[in-house]
């Protein structure tokens, strides 16, 4: 399926609008105004049918491209608007095979489709999906939204009720490792195969893990309990504080060597079952229950332990293994999870012998503990089923028989990598931005927690994803965007369409110019240009004939302050061309400088012509002829 046009009307002006043509076989044509609503459609001339993926995933790229200032995003949001039912007049054409389909009409006469028959389908089942890099706070996006603006929102979402590596959370901090936790999640999956050929981007030896430790209502006597069932709160307060006085027994002096090595690893232990107890004792606290609701196995039992010379961390596993609640699972908390990251990390700690340099695992002057790819792999694959099942415990039945459904997002972090021995390039942060987050969207809420419904097709707009990339990068951009989405969206059984706004013509130059979408504006208002008007070279194109023409640059192709300065040098050769050398030398030795370092060939020849008339200097040409066929010379030699 391909979403071919978009008609909207012009609400200020009466019978008027824009016909937008995105992809697909044919051109649309609307009339709109007195009587019925004619449409036209005219086939593109030299189109090639399954284009950019002959497997049919990707239905059609797309590109919409124009100066700044002329609409791009705004068209973007009033589509997305209209996909998810929210504009006020116009119309969607979908081709699908042979079919046309007109969606989401809304006037009370049927169109009038002049050459061509159409279909309503009112149920298709697709689905927007819309990705911007700018942090320029837009309202939320319809549809799926997965821009930088949305996920700052989630990533910011419980910095009052949480902790990282046990102090208070840094902004920054918390947000460069979210985004790298996004990063080495999506290059351990099956998707991120095409990216970590084609750029080896993501390779490290050492990752860096801190945790996260959520918030509880408590001080130094104890918890103060607001919705975890009665029968559970003198044991859980009774291991609250036993883990207090665990680690009040360490030293609080560094002892250094493999004795306080040994030291920081049970602190740290402590540390990661305090984090885990909170977790656990959140989750509790976040549901309203009925006091009663939660009972343990053996109460009598139950006493026992509390009271007993159980290291805290027994008492726990007591816990999780002998609680139960009324007319739900008794397995509702996530407790073989937190029990197997546990065990996981304890090992791990203990498994490390104190070294003289730097290769220990754990580092307690920063709260983390460090990983090779292998171990984090385990651990990552352990946090995922512990973030799995916290939503087990917002889905239950409650007095009433209702579905209980809350929003967990706030407790969807435990264990947090980054890249412990590098820092990625803001080219390699644009490009991942973008491919870890759609797949962190569909992994979220449509793989481990299943809270959307799928569809069958995604609608998927792009807009100037490609900022920052290096022209290397933005070479590839189109080939690696069409290799990654063919895998993604087959393993996600599904189709998809991408429509990206650019300002680069070295992306613009794999897009057919039928499917390149060109925007201007004049005296406040947005038009497309059509034939006649519109550039005619887009796929395989000279980038500098694109530059000039989709772009719509005025001047020369270079930049204005090299402008000036070529300008400059004019103004002071005519200036001075009459004088006969009776000159400032300096001024003359500072514009031949600036002819010297101009690349354009043919204009600096000219400007070494107009500067000899000033005053004739052999030697000059002399060097620029050497520089000139050094480079020649070069190019035979490729």
């Amino acid at each position: 399926m391909i979403l071919a046009a978009v008609f909207i009307e012009d609400e200020e002006t009466t019978g008027s609008g824009i016909t937008y043509n995105l992809g697909g076989k044919y051109n649309y044509k609307t009339r709109f105004g007195n009587g019925p609503v004619e449409i036209i459609r005219f086939l593109k001339q030299n189109y090639i049918k399954n284009f950019f993926d002959q497997g049919k995933v990707i239905t059609e790229i797309s590109a919409i491209v124009g100066k700044n200032g002329c609409g791009k995003t705004t068209l973007i949001k009033n589509i997305i608007e209209f996909l998810n039912d929210r504009y006020k007049s116009g119309f969607l054409i979908f081709e699908k095979g042979h079919k046309v389909i007109i969606h989401n009409y809304n006037w009370n006469t049927r169109p009038n489709c002049v050459n061509f028959s159409y279909k309503v389908e009112p149920d298709l089942s697709f689905e927007s999906i819309y990705y911007s890099p700018y942090l320029d706070h837009k309202l939320p996006m319809a549809g799926i939204d997965i821009s930088a603006d949305r996920y700052l929102s989630q990533d910011l979402v419980n910095i009052d009720s949480t902790y990282d590596a046990n102090k208070k959370v840094i902004i920054s901090e918390r947000l460069k490792r979210e985004n790298y936790k996004r990063f080495i999640n999506f290059q351990r999956s099956s998707v991120a195969t095409s990216i970590n050929k084609r750029y080896s981007l993501l390779s490290d030896k050492l990752f860096k893990v801190v945790f996260t430790r959520h918030k509880i209502n408590a001080t130094t006597q104890g918890i103060s309990f607001k919705n975890t069932p009665r029968d559970f709160r003198s044991l859980l307060n009774s291991i609250f504080l036993d883990i207090r006085r665990e680690y009040d027994s360490f030293s609080k002096i560094s002892l250094g060597g493999p004795t306080g090595y040994n030291e920081d690893k049970k602190k740290f232990k402590n540390f990661l079952l305090m984090d885990a107890f909170c977790l656990i004792v959140t989750l509790l606290e976040t549901h309203s229950f009925k006091k009663d609701y939660g009972r343990m196995d053996d109460s009598g039992k139950a006493k026992h332990i509390e009271v007993s010379d159980l290291s805290p961390y027994m008492k726990f596993l007591y816990f999780l293994e002998n609680h139960s609640f009324l007319t739900i699972d008794k397995n509702v908390l996530p407790n073989k999870e937190i029990k197997n990251i546990l065990e996981f990390l304890f090992n791990y700690i203990e498994s490390d012998d104190f070294t003289k340099d730097e290769g220990n695992v754990l580092n307690w002057n920063s709260y983390s503990l460090f990983f090779k790819e292998k171990a984090l792999n385990e651990l990552l694959d352990l946090n995922e089923e512990l973030l799995a099942a916290i939503p087990n415990y917002f889905l239950k039945v409650n007095d009433e028989q209702d579905t209980i459904v809350q929003s967990y997002s706030h407790l969807q972090t435990f264990v947090n990598p980054i890249f412990a021995e590098r820092a990625l390039s803001s080219g390699e942060t644009a490009m991942l931005s973008f491919y870890s987050k759609l797949y962190d969207f569909f992994n979220t809420n449509l793989s481990r927690n299943k809270s959307l419904i799928k569809k069958s097709h995604y609608i998927l707009f792009l807009d100037e994803v490609d900022m920052g990339y290096h022209p290397a990068w933005k070479k590839s951009f189109v080939a690696t965007l069409i290799e990654f989405s063919k895998d993604f969206f087959k393993k996600n059984d599904c189709t998809a369409q991408i429509i990206f706004s650019t300002h680069d013509p070295i992306s613009l130059s794999d897009i057919p110019n039928y499917n390149i979408l060109y925007l201007n504006r004049n005296k406040g208002k947005t038009f497309v240009l059509e034939a006649g008007d519109r550039p005619e070279k887009s796929f395989a194109a000279n980038v500098s004939d694109l530059l000039a023409d989709s772009f719509f640059l005025d001047d020369e192709l270079i930049g204005d302050f090299a402008l000036s300065k070529i300008n400059e040098t004019i103004k002071w050769i005519n200036s001075n061309v009459n004088k006969k050398g009776d000159i400032v030398i300096e001024d003359y030795e500072h514009y031949k400088n600036i002819i010297a370092i101009i690349e354009e060939p043919v204009l600096k020849r000219k400007l070494m012509e107009m500067l000899y008339e000033v005053k004739p200097d052999n030697q000059f040409i002399q060097a620029m002829i050497e520089k000139e066929t050094e480079y020649l010379q070069r190019l035979l030699k490729r």
